[in-house]
Formats: C-alpha cells, structure tokens, sequence
C-alpha cells in the first residue's frame, strides 16, 4: 500500500502477505487511465503461491502510473464469492529526460572547400574525412542540468545547456562511438541512450603521369623537350616537382641530382596540369650522358599533412658518337634498300607502259577500262615519286645530323651532297609535264592526244628509271 514512485522504464517489485486461511488463489489487479485519459483499463495477474505467506510480483519496466491491489480467494462456502481485498496502493511513474530532437551539422576541414552538410534530423552517426568538425544541437523533453558526449575511445565532450537544450562540438580524429548522456534537473539520466558510429573516410593519394613525352628518349640537336604532366587528387594540390638526376657517364661518371619547382595550371577541383619546355642546355650533357627524371606530387591534406605520389620514371639520353654513326649508317643502308625497291617498280611500270602503247596503236576509240588502267599505271608513278620525296627527306635529316656531330670528313660530306642533288633530280620537270599532259587527255577522251601524251609519259619514265639505276 502507500505511494512508490520509480523512473520510467524502470522495474518494480510488488509484495505482499497474507493472514489467516490459506487463499486458493491469488490475484494482482492493476488500473490504470488509457491514452485517451478518459477510460480506465484494468488487467488482473494471477500470482502463483509459493512456500510461506510473502508473495510478489514483478514488473520489469514501468511505463505509466498506475493504481493496484491483491484479491484472495478461498474454498470456504461462506467466502467463495467474496474475495478479500487488499488495500490499494499507487505506482507514480516519472518521467525520465530523453532527447526529443537531434541535428548534426558537419564542417570540413578548410582545404576541401566543401560546403557545410546538415546529417538527417535525429541522425548521430558520421561519417566523414578527418578534421571535420561535427555539431550537434539537441533538444530534451524537460529542462537539463547536464549533457555530454559520451565516446568508447576519445574523451567525453561536455555539451553547453541552457533550459532544455544542449549545444557542442567534437572533431573526427578516429573512428569511434558515442552516446549522449543527459541528466535532468533532478539529476535524473535519460534511459539506455543510442550508440551512434563515427566513420572515417579516407584522403586518397593524388595521382601524377608525364604525358608528354610519356617514354625514353635519346637526344638529338634539340635540347628542349615539350612536357606535359597530368595531375589528380580528391581535395587539389600544394606543390609538384620535377625531379630526378644527371649521370655523367660520358665524363666523370659522377652523379649530379635536381628537384625543379613547377607551376600548374588547375582544370577544375580534383585536376590540374603542368605544361612547359624543359631546356636541358644548363646540364651541359656530353655523348653517353643520361637523365633519369621523375614527377613528384603533393596534395594539401592539411589535417594529416601532404601525401605525395610519383610518375614513372624516364629516360633521356645523349648517344654515343659512335652509336649516331651506326644509326645513320643503318639508317642509310635502309634508304638505298628502298631505291633499289623503286628501281624495281619503275621497271615494272615501264613494262606496262610498253604493253599499253602497242594496244592503243591498234585502237580506235578510248573504252572505259583502257581509260582506268592508264589512271592506274599513273597512279603508282605518283606513289613511287612520293616514296622517292620520304628517302629524300630521311636523307638530309641523316646528313644534318652527321655534320652537327663533326662525323664526316669533308670528302664524305662531298659525295653525300652528290647524293642529295642527285635524289632531287629524279623528278625532273619533263616527267612532270607528260603526267599532266597525260592526265588532261584522259579527260577529254581525246584518243590521238591520249596517244602522244602516253608515248611521251613512256619516255619520261624510261629517263626517269635510267636515272635511278645511275
């Protein structure tokens, strides 16, 4: 009997003891108000008896106030339909404080540049970069005399109160987990509070490549190379440098290391570029001399501190003089190969350039065929003088470079030029004339002018054949 009053959620025990006649059955009756109020609910609990005269009941959390008392029933006649009753006692339930609203507000860290997030309302689990700072704002069902932030591994974060609310901050250093724990004015804490995660997302690696020129290298003339770097990371960049080292195995055989600074260009927040012309004069390289280089960059985690990533690692090399003399030898080996290919083309041709003049001397009229085959026939002529510009071309480029190398003697130097002059003649204006000449009979399908023009482009060939074969 009397007033007991426990925390909500919390258990009770309810005893009692009875005189007199032992009872047959024994029942608990409970009556409490609805939702509503209004209505009452009453719900009867039979106890079992046990040894003595002491009985209970428990009730293991307690939600809501209400009124109680025993019954007791025995076999006699005169009582079987009148129970004895207890006196009623009363359970006052009170409430404990809990968190009614919830916001997280998430800050990262200044070199993101991303913009504040708001988490879900009544959402406590995190999941962010290290550095971020997490805000939490929250507000109780009745006024508060503490909170604090509750966490496996870090220390607890008191939260500031003001009536029934509480305000604070922690920063994402680990991945843990927290409660909020709140006491009320009576010092009362709020009931089994929720564990909320904190994730930590990680700050990738950037990423760096040298595009451009993107493979070894052996030096010719030119000593500035085109460069080209591509750069990525997650959150940006603080600085990219050109690194590698100078083996002077042409001269001393030392080794001379660099680290050059370089500028980039930002595309957008997660890439950038650097494109410049890196002049390799200042090393002053000597046949047999190489570098090995590399890019190294270092994004702007501020939190952690830079992490860095390199490129692959390149060649440049400045050959031998003896090695530019066997290239340029292979190299002109290569070319005469090829003119002795057009020599045999050339041959071919004129063979049917002879085959096609004798028909057309017993023809009348142009057919349509007659007319492609002679197209054909001037067709590979072009091809064979296009050939002839290419040997021409990778000629003087071997020329040139043999006499920036001081590697041919004068004499040498003569005949080559001899063979330069000798190349450029091959084309003469006459072979050139009797293929337009050729080419404008054709259109006109005037067959006694496709006649002349093919006996003089027969000509022109055989001069120009001669001239191959000398």
């Amino acid at each position: 009997s009397g007033t007991l009053t426990v925390l909500k959620n919390d258990p009770v025990e309810l005893r009692g003891e009875y005189q007199g006649v032992t009872p047959h059955q024994l029942w608990l009756v409970l009556q409490s108000k609805a939702g509503d109020g209004d209505s009452v609910t009453v719900e009867r609990v039979e106890i079992p008896l046990a040894a003595g005269r002491t009985f209970s009941h428990h009730i293991p959390h307690v939600k809501n106030d209400f009124i109680y008392w025993f019954e007791a029933y025995v076999e006699m006649a005169a009582f079987r339909h009148r129970p004895a009753l207890s006196a009623q006692g009363k359970v006052r339930v009170k409430e404990r404080p809990y968190v009614r609203e919830l916001q997280a507000r998430l800050t990262y860290p200044e070199y993101t540049r991303l913009p504040a997030a708001l988490l879900p309302p009544n959402s406590g689990e995190v999941t962010a970069l290290k550095g971020t700072t997490v805000s939490l704002h929250l507000v109780a069902n009745k006024r508060l005399s503490s909170a604090v932030l509750d966490f496996d591994e870090g220390e607890d974060v008191p939260l500031q109160v003001i009536e029934n609310r509480a305000r604070g901050e922690f920063v994402v250093t680990r991945e843990d987990r927290y409660r909020i724990r709140i006491l009320d004015i009576d010092s009362i804490p709020n009931f089994q509070p929720v564990t909320y995660s904190v994730f930590v997302l990680s700050d990738e690696l950037p990423f760096v490549e040298i595009a451009q020129p993107g493979q070894d290298l052996d030096l010719g003339d030119e000593l500035k190379i085109p460069m080209l770097i591509n750069l990525r990371d997650d959150f940006g960049f603080s600085r990219l440098l050109l690194r590698g080292r100078h083996v002077h195995a042409g001269s001393s055989g030392d080794t001379t290391e660099f680290s050059i600074p370089l500028s980039y260009h930002q595309l957008d927040q997660s890439r950038a570029i650097a494109e410049f012309s890196w002049d390799l004069a200042p090393l002053y390289m000597v046949p047999d001399d190489f570098v090995e280089y590399y890019a190294e960059v270092y994004d702007n985690d501020r939190v952690s501190g830079p992490k860095s990533a390199r490129s692959k690692t390149y060649i440049i090399r400045l050959p031998s003089l003896m090695e530019v003399l066997e290239q340029s030898e292979e190299q002109l080996a290569e070319e005469m190969k090829d003119t002795e290919d057009i020599a045999r083309e050339t041959e071919e041709l004129r063979q049917k350039l002879e085959e096609i003049n004798r028909d057309l001397k017993r023809e009348q009229e142009l057919s349509w065929e007659r007319k492609q085959e002679i197209q054909t026939q001037m067709e590979q002529q072009k091809q064979v003088l296009e050939k002839l510009q290419e040997i021409q071309q990778e000629l003087e480029e071997i020329v040139e470079n043999l006499d920036q190398q001081k590697l041919l003697s004068p004499e040498a130097l003569e005949k080559y030029f001899e063979l330069q002059k000798m190349f450029q003649e091959l084309a003469t204006p006459e072979l050139m004339e009797a293929m337009k000449a050729l080419q404008e009979a054709l259109e006109e399908a005037d067959m006694e002018e496709v006649k002349k023009a093919m006996e003089r482009f027969q000509l022109s060939v055989e001069e120009f054949e001669r001239r191959i074969e000398r």
